[in-house]
């Protein structure tokens, strides 16, 4: 399957909007919970740096699962369910991988400083755990996980290309949502459901290239 076809499948559209509808309910709530908090600077504190980041995890990890197999081009391809059940703690391995990430990206020297690489870096991340779970399942060897200097450097400049489009786009469309719904920063929550469709093509071009191999 070519990028666009995987883009167009039905599977796909549904996670991502999936993946939209949470990260509204989600990005709405939270915003009103730390609103409620600020007068309790602990509280605040824990509930933007640990739940916040634990919820937008969950939101990928359910993105990822729901978009398997055709993530990596397939529409054939062992059960999720039987990839789930083959190892112990496979659901809360992928949850904690995309919780714990962002925390090491952002310790990283000049990278850490980009955002724009950080949701890449997420679902290329929790795509080759469970693309490494179908590949046991499918009981084949040989698979390169590291792509060329090449594919690498596109990766990074559409990565960074697509963040620009999604801050754009969310600012276009804030003052509406701000309105709609009542709160005062409606760009950030556009930019969380804009960001996943703007970066979706830069995590296939790497899932897509580890289907090829298989």
């Amino acid at each position: 399957m070519s990028v666009i076809e995987i883009l167009l499948n039905g599977k796909m559209i549904s996670a991502i909007l999936a993946f939209a509808v949470l990260s509204i309910t989600g990005e709405i709530i939270s915003r009103k919970i730390l609103n409620a908090l600020e007068d309790v600077s602990t509280s605040e504190w824990i509930f933007e740096k640990i739940f916040i980041p634990l919820f937008r995890a969950l939101g990928l990890m359910l993105f990822i699962l729901l978009a398997y197999p055709v993530l990596f081009g397939f529409t054939d391809a062992p059960s999720l369910a039987m990839l789930l059940t083959a190892g112990s703690d496979r659901i809360n391995t992928l949850l904690n991988i995309l919780f714990v990430l962002p925390l090491l990206f952002s310790l990283l020297p000049v990278v850490g400083g980009m955002p724009s690489l950080l949701l890449p870096v997420q679902g290329i991340a929790g795509s080759t755990l469970v693309f490494s779970w179908m590949q046991a399942a499918l009981q084949l060897d040989n698979i390169r996980y590291i792509p060329n200097p090449v594919v690498i450097a596109v990766i990074i400049l559409l990565a960074i290309v697509s963040h620009a489009c999604s801050k754009w786009a969310a600012l276009q469309l804030s003052q509406w949502v701000n309105r709609f719904f009542h709160i005062d920063d409606g760009q950030k929550i556009i930019y969380r459901i804009v960001v996943v469709t703007a970066q979706l093509p830069v995590i296939l071009i790497y899932t897509t290239g580890l289907g090829r191999q298989l």
